[in-house]
Protein backbone atom coordinates (compact mmCIF):
# COMPACT_ATOMS: atom_id res chain seq x y z
CA UNK A 1 0.00 0.00 0.00
CA UNK A 2 1.22 3.49 -0.87
CA UNK A 3 -0.09 6.33 1.28
CA UNK A 4 0.43 9.97 0.31
CA UNK A 5 -0.36 13.19 2.13
CA UNK A 6 -0.45 16.53 0.36
CA UNK A 7 0.27 19.88 2.03
CA UNK A 8 -0.72 23.14 0.30
CA UNK A 9 0.09 26.74 1.23
CA UNK A 10 -1.83 29.55 -0.45
CA UNK A 11 -2.88 27.22 -3.24
CA UNK A 12 0.63 25.87 -3.96
CA UNK A 13 1.67 22.27 -3.32
CA UNK A 14 4.50 22.54 -0.78
CA UNK A 15 5.15 18.99 0.46
CA UNK A 16 4.12 15.41 -0.21
CA UNK A 17 4.57 12.73 2.45
CA UNK A 18 4.90 9.15 1.23
CA UNK A 19 4.96 5.78 2.94
CA UNK A 20 4.94 2.25 1.63
CA UNK A 21 3.52 -0.01 4.31
CA UNK A 22 0.79 -2.09 5.82
CA UNK A 23 -2.83 -1.06 6.08
CA UNK A 24 -2.68 -2.02 9.78
CA UNK A 25 -4.05 0.26 12.48
CA UNK A 26 -2.46 1.77 15.57
CA UNK A 27 -3.35 -1.36 17.55
CA UNK A 28 -0.61 -3.18 15.58
CA UNK A 29 1.96 -0.33 15.67
CA UNK A 30 5.57 -1.08 16.57
CA UNK A 31 8.72 0.98 16.14
CA UNK A 32 10.28 -1.92 14.25
CA UNK A 33 7.40 -1.87 11.72
CA UNK A 34 7.73 1.89 11.26
CA UNK A 35 11.45 1.53 10.60
CA UNK A 36 10.63 -1.22 8.10
CA UNK A 37 8.18 1.19 6.46
CA UNK A 38 11.08 3.67 6.05
CA UNK A 39 13.18 0.93 4.42
CA UNK A 40 10.35 -0.06 2.03
CA UNK A 41 9.63 3.57 1.14
CA UNK A 42 13.31 4.23 0.40
CA UNK A 43 13.54 1.09 -1.74
CA UNK A 44 10.43 2.16 -3.69
CA UNK A 45 11.81 5.68 -4.28
CA UNK A 46 15.23 4.37 -5.37
CA UNK A 47 13.45 1.99 -7.76
CA UNK A 48 11.91 5.06 -9.38
CA UNK A 49 15.35 6.69 -9.61
CA UNK A 50 14.93 9.10 -6.66
CA UNK A 51 17.25 8.54 -3.73
CA UNK A 52 17.01 10.98 -0.80
CA UNK A 53 18.77 14.28 -1.47
CA UNK A 54 18.48 17.61 -3.24
CA UNK A 55 17.16 17.93 -6.76
CA UNK A 56 16.60 20.95 -8.97
CA UNK A 57 12.89 20.94 -8.18
CA UNK A 58 12.71 19.42 -4.66
CA UNK A 59 14.42 17.91 -1.63
CA UNK A 60 13.61 14.33 -0.63
CA UNK A 61 14.10 13.21 2.97
CA UNK A 62 13.63 9.73 4.35
CA UNK A 63 13.47 8.79 8.02
CA UNK A 64 11.73 7.85 11.24
CA UNK A 65 10.43 10.45 13.73
CA UNK A 66 10.39 9.02 17.26
CA UNK A 67 8.22 11.88 18.59
CA UNK A 68 5.33 11.15 16.22
CA UNK A 69 6.04 7.42 15.91
CA UNK A 70 5.92 7.53 12.13
CA UNK A 71 8.29 7.02 9.25
CA UNK A 72 8.46 7.49 5.51
CA UNK A 73 9.55 10.13 3.04
CA UNK A 74 8.91 13.84 2.66
CA UNK A 75 9.19 15.57 -0.72
CA UNK A 76 9.55 19.34 -0.20
CA UNK A 77 9.21 21.37 -3.39
CA UNK A 78 11.48 24.36 -3.99
CA UNK A 79 9.52 27.59 -4.34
Amino acid sequence: MLAAGLCFYQGDLVTVTLRVGDAGGWDRWTEAEERECVRRTGKWLRGLGYKPGNYRWCEIRLGYDARSGSGGAVVRFHQ
